[in-house]
């Protein structure tokens, strides 16, 4: 069957060629239609519940975040302001902004916004100041004058506790009055990623034209989501270029001919436009995993081209000629290749299980990807074989098949049980979610900061109720002391937006008569507090939803039945995400038909996927690899033996991790089973040159010139990852790093030495046995 499919494909090798040219070209004009999303909600599938609530939540809302420009160091920021909003006013995407604190706005109305106890107590003492010490407002003639004296130092006690915790800041300034935090609005959602682009642009060439001097800071999601996807797209096109360039020279090096670096790497090239085709069409979207593929595959698919022409210049140095050197590495290297291919494919394949799309993205493209490469390399490589017998190659050519060991190495090995050991009880999963996924340090202190300006986190959650009767019975189920060290701040519409503003209305025309006479002094001097402000109190009437500034209006809904919940702490780690997700699911529970836009729940919701799926696909990938195996090589016992050095591979790689302090992510985690399904095709070679009637040692000799260099360049694909700015990524290159370099000394040097003197162990028995018999 393999000679029939050899001698068809030589007779049309022209149009074979053609097509993988065509198809190529086809996928390369579809890379700039292929959408970047790097947010979290794009990890999970679009029917999860926690993914649909949050977009009903921000839909309410008008979109999540804020575009914030923080404006310092320099002395007095908020004299800026003004001048600023004039000219923020002119850009057509801003829906609203503010700098002004919401006590400060709200300060007219705060005789409508204290708690109903909080105005009885302010009532009693403001009757107490202006009646001479009587507390009732009839004198009945029962208080002394040390009660009255006692009476009036307690209210202006009162006065001085009330004027202190309602005195704030008017502007989101920070302590040392440097910093000034100015909260735009935009019109637009934040992953519109080009309005986003434009509007960022255009702020801060406003500032920086009408205001050159002055230094400032833009950020927040807005900001963020187009610094991410800059910095995400430099990285891709910097590592794509980095690991290439390195492949190359390690090809031109280690083949010792530039024809043959020349086509592997259009091999590489060529299989590429495919995986843009195939992710075009089957996936639609590129995340931030699945973005760096390029730097990945190409180290992944040098290896086939590697092997096919050192395999072909080994059967040129045996004496056949081309055409017989061609079809024997066709038949020979190209089954191994298929046996790798396929095993490689199978592990990505197995992530689709995964309802996370992160995984299952990654397997779709990934394992087609490794389909295409093989494809690819073997339609083209009868074309390319005339091209690479012509010319012989430099003495680097045999630069990397060194292979120095020997059975007598394994009393040497012994360590690798402690270190297997170290790793299975040190390896962690890394819940510093700042430490995994934020770009760099220095944004996760803005935020903090920002959010320290702000008064409370900018990004709360919002949990949506049916109307504002629910809303607040909401808030007070968040306000049990259970939740105290959880929850900082809960506020629904009501605490802006009194229902029962015409009763309170009426009270308060009560309590302005106590002034009737008064002068300015006299309040002052009584009170402590700004008479002009008691007045403007006392003049306010019952207000309406529309008489709130812009982004109150806007943090509640367009109904406002939303409930805002401020966390205590900055959810950087799964415990605080585990306990503020705890609190949302029990309000769930209780309300459920309450609507909850948080991406704590996301988030969590994907911790939970990679371990619920994870496990599953790992069992998943072991058993189709060893189907995989038995059906390539025929034989139960090789397929157990390749599948014993997976599972060796698995712990040795633990135990490098524990050893070198490298966590498992949400991200890295997922290209796991991938790591060692490439590093078994090292295991696959040296057991197809072992059937070939080699000895275990010279079979991983044979495989070792060009197991080097694949290696080489498929470290170099993984490892450009260690240059990303994207910190999450550099936990990828560890990973494959530390896995190829487990995966090799496993499949080519612990399995074949092992084999190597189980088979001299088992000879001699044998001869010592024909000795006796002779006898």
């Amino acid at each position: 069957m393999k000679k029939i499919i050899l001698h068809f494909h030589l007779k049309y090798r022209s149009t074979a060629f053609l097509l993988v040219i065509l198809i190529s070209f086809f996928g390369a004009t579809k890379i700039s239609k292929i959408p970047i999303n790097l947010e979290l909600d794009k990890l999970l599938p679009e029917n999860s519940v926690s993914v649909k609530e949050m977009k009903e939540v921000s839909k309410e809302v008008g979109g999540i975040g804020h575009l914030n420009v923080l404006i310092g160091p320099t002395q007095n920021p908020q004299k800026y302001l003004d001048a600023l909003s004039r000219e923020l006013k002119k850009i057509d995407d801003i829906k609203y902004f503010f700098y002004k604190t919401e006590n400060f706005l709200l300060r007219d109305k705060i005789l409508y916004l204290i708690e109903n106890k909080e105005f009885l107590e302010l009532q009693k003492n403001a009757r107490i100041l202006f009646n001479k010490g009587q507390s009732s407002l009839i004198n009945l003639g029962i208080e002394d004058e040390a009660e009255k004296k006692a009476n009036l130092d307690s209210a202006k006690k009162y006065f001085e506790d009330f004027k202190s915790k309602n005195e704030k800041n008017e502007y989101l300034i920070s302590e040392d009055k440097k910093y000034v935090l100015l909260m735009i609005k935009p019109s637009f959602e934040s992953v519109d990623l080009e309005r986003s682009e434009n509007l960022e642009h255009k702020v801060n060439n406003l500032i920086k034209t009408k205001f050159s001097k002055l230094p400032f800071i833009l950020m927040g999601r807005y900001v963020e989501k187009v610094k991410d996807t800059r910095q995400i797209q430099k990285d891709i096109q910097i590592t794509g270029i980095f690991s290439l360039s390195l492949i190359i020279i390690f090809l031109i090096v280690g083949l010792g001919s530039f024809r043959g670096a020349l086509f592997v790497v259009l091999g590489v090239f060529l299989s590429l436009g495919w995986t843009v085709l195939i992710t075009y069409y089957l996936v639609g979207q590129i995340n931030i995993l699945t973005g760096f593929l390029v730097a990945i595959l190409a180290g992944l698919g040098a290896d086939y081209g590697i092997h096919l022409f050192k395999r072909f210049r080994e059967e040129l140095d045996n004496g056949l000629t081309i055409e017989q050197a061609m079809s024997e590495t066709y038949l020979s290297t190209g089954r191994a290749l298929f046996s790798s291919s396929m095993s490689t494919a199978t592990a990505f394949l197995c992530l689709i299980y995964s309802d996370f799309r992160g995984f299952s993205e990654l397997g779709i493209i990934a394992g087609l990807g490794i389909v295409s490469i093989f494809i690819v390399f073997m339609l083209t490589f009868p074309i390319f074989g005339h091209f690479l017998g012509s010319k012989k190659i430099y003495k680097t050519g045999k630069l990397f098949d060194h292979y120095p060991f020997k059975s007598s190495y394994l009393k040497f090995l012994t360590p690798i049980v402690f270190i297997i050991f170290y790793g299975i009880i040190s390896t962690e999963f890394e819940y510093d979610f700042n430490r995994m996924r934020d770009l760099s340090a220095e944004n996760y202190n803005l935020r903090i900061f920002v959010d320290s300006l702000y008064g409370k986190t900018t990004s709360p959650v919002g949990i949506m109720s049916n109307n504002q009767e629910h809303a607040d019975k909401i808030k007070d189920f968040l306000k049990n002391e259970k939740y105290n060290s959880i929850v900082n701040k809960v506020v629904s519409l009501s605490d802006i937006y009194p229902t029962d503003m015409e009763r309170r209305y009426r009270k308060i025309k009560k309590l302005e008569k106590l002034l009737d006479g008064a002068s300015d002094s006299e309040i002052s001097n009584k009170t402590g507090l700004d008479p002009l402000d008691v007045r403007k109190w006392f003049k306010k009437k019952p207000f309406s939803q529309d008489d709130l500034p812009g982004h109150l209006k806007n943090a509640f809904g367009l109904k406002g039945n939303i409930v805002l919940l401020y966390p205590i702490k900055q959810i950087d780690n799964k415990h605080d995400l585990d306990d503020l997700a705890t609190v949302l699911r029990e309000v769930k529970l209780n309300f459920p038909e309450a609507i909850i836009g948080s991406d704590t729940i996301v988030f969590n919701e994907i911790i939970d996927h990679i371990f619920e799926d994870g496990r599953v696909i790992l069992v998943v990938f072991l058993i189709c690899l060893l189907i995989t195996f038995i059906i390539d090589f025929r034989s139960l016992k090789i397929a157990l033996a390749l599948e014993v050095q997976i599972i060796f591979g698995v712990l040795l790689l633990f135990g490098l991790m524990g050893l070198f302090d490298i966590r498992f992510t949400i991200i890295n985690v997922g290209i796991f089973p991938a790591i060692l399904a490439i590093g078994i095709d090292m295991g696959v070679h040296v057991m197809h040159r072992y059937l070939e009637k080699n000895t275990p040692l010279k079979s991983a000799k044979l495989s070792a010139d060009a197991v080097h260099i694949s290696q080489i360049t498929t470290m170099v694909g993984f490892g450009s990852l260690f240059i990303s700015q994207v910190k999450i990524l550099n936990g990828i290159a560890w990973l494959a790093t530390l896995g190829m370099f487990g995966m090799y000394f496993i499949c080519m040097v612990l399995y074949p030495l092992f084999l190597d003197y189980f088979n001299n162990v088992k000879s001699k028995k044998i001869a010592s046995t024909n000795v006796i018999l002779n006898k």
